[in-house]
């Protein structure tokens, strides 16, 4: 299942596609950074504004 969030107080949206955990985040560009599990497979995604 996909999820969106929004916290307009630090202006950061997160699209999580897994319910798995978050091994390490991985900077992907200004203000993008993918979240990944043990395994290498997208967890979620943190974008910055």
């Amino acid at each position: 299942m996909i999820t969106f969030t929004y916290d307009p107080e630090v202006k950061m949206a997160y699209v999580k596609v897994s319910e798995r955990g978050v091994n390490m985040t991985v900077p992907a560009g200004s203000g993008v950074n993918f979240d990944l599990d043990a395994d290498g497979n997208l967890v979620g995604v943190e974008i910055f504004a």
